[in-house]
């Protein structure tokens, strides 16, 4: 672990799921749940973490 605060960004588009022959929605849906519901990370919009950056900065 660090003390530095850290962002996992998932970015696509989800009709790319369904160009593939793989599951890739499955795929998807295991990944958010492994992911949530965690006490210890923050869940943030884009704009909520753009202010809290700036707002460090200023």
């Amino acid at each position: 672990m660090t003390d530095k605060d850290a962002v996992l960004y998932i970015w696509g588009h989800s009709f790319e799921f369904d160009k593939t022959d793989c599951d890739r929605w499955y795929e998807i849906e295991k990944l958010c749940e492994m992911l949530a519901g965690h006490k210890d990370i923050t869940y943030a919009t884009n704009g909520e973490i753009f202010r809290a950056i700036t707002s460090r900065r200023a």
